[in-house]
């Protein structure tokens, strides 16, 4: 059977995962929201704003139009951020239908709802649709540089699952296997807020003894979350949960560290990008702090980060409430 794949999205994850695709021997159809990256996509081969100095295979076609990136897909993976993630859906809508299989990339947790990326899906589209989550330590640019790397492919269903980790899998990407749909969504949105918080730190000049400090109290409130929503707590313990943390709190490409370095270091977000264009932790941590709340939740990394970021509230600050904590 004749397998046609659509990328929702054209960032570095969505260009990344369409590089590999295409490195695997299949054509891919990525959707651009900017009509001048699709013109170059298909002309240059390069994505010079979200993926730079990286030639894309000629397999890898593009277009502006959601409907022509649709019309013959039997496979979606979706790589857009939360925070626009419905309104993008609303406009695929009409041309997507139940048979179709949705890999989802995108990673972050919708404030007022709490909604995972998954969710989301379903709900906008009226429709529990078939859906596998590809989670994990995996930073793009790595993966476009053949480094080798491991990620989950999560599924209610392990035959999808499976379809979904033969079509990644090659000499260079291992796929391990889930079925905790909802622990592993949650884990690969809670990284980048602590990823926040280790950034901050290591701006503020924190000592080793406070950085392992801070993450090990971020590890239990990842579990703590997770086994709220009703995740698998091993799933903490696996590539999505403490291996995408180490790497995001550590790896020198994080997005979501790299900011919370440069506030660390006393800048503020405004002057840091007039256009309020962030890493998807900041969008994340208002959630939890909406989830800490509604639920009556004490998390204490979480809510240090969110004051220290939100409220101007020192790092003094932000350290004294997670030593007094009992997590």
């Amino acid at each position: 059977m004749h397998t046609s794949i659509t990328i929702l999205g054209a960032g570095a994850w969505g260009t990344a995962i369409a590089h590999l695709l295409a490195t695997n021997g299949h054509q891919v159809m990525m959707w651009c929201h900017e009509p001048e990256l699709a013109q170059e996509i298909n002309q240059n081969h390069t994505n010079s704003f979200y993926l730079p100095d990286v030639n894309l295979p000629h397999s890898i076609r593009a277009t502006a139009s959601i409907q022509e990136a649709l019309q013959d897909a039997s496979i979606i993976f979706e790589a857009i951020p939360v925070k626009y993630l419905r309104v993008v859906l609303a406009h695929a809508q009409p041309f997507v239908n139940k048979d179709e299989m949705w890999v989802v990339l995108s990673k972050g947790i919708e404030q007022e709802s709490f909604f995972v990326p998954s969710q989301i899906i379903d709900e906008v589209l009226g429709y529990a649709v078939n859906k596998v989550i590809v989670v994990g330590p995996s930073f793009a640019r790595d993966l476009v540089e053949f480094v080798p790397t491991g990620v989950m492919v999560a599924s209610d269903h392990k035959r999808l699952a499976q379809e979904v980790s033969s079509l990644l899998t090659n000499s260079y990407l291992s796929c391990t296997l889930s079925r905790d749909v909802l622990g592993v969504q949650l884990c690969a949105a809670l990284k980048n807020v602590f990823a926040l918080t280790i950034g901050i730190a290591f701006g503020a000049q924190a000592r080793d003894n406070t950085i392992a400090l801070l993450l090990t109290r971020a590890l239990a409130e990842m579990s703590l979350i997770v086994q709220v929503f009703g995740g698998h707590q091993v799933t903490v313990y696996s590539l999505a949960g403490i291996g995408d943390l180490v790497l995001t709190c550590y790896g020198s490409l994080s997005k979501n560290f790299t900011l919370g370095k440069l506030l660390g270091q006393g800048n503020l977000l405004p002057d840091i990008s007039s256009e309020g264009v962030f890493p998807e932790g900041i969008n994340t941590i208002q959630s939890l702090i909406q989830l800490a709340e509604n639920k009556s939740l004490k998390l204490p990394v979480v809510q240090g980060t969110h004051s220290f970021i939100f409220e101007d509230q020192s790092f003094t600050n932000l350290l004294t409430g997670v030593i007094k904590s009992e997590l």
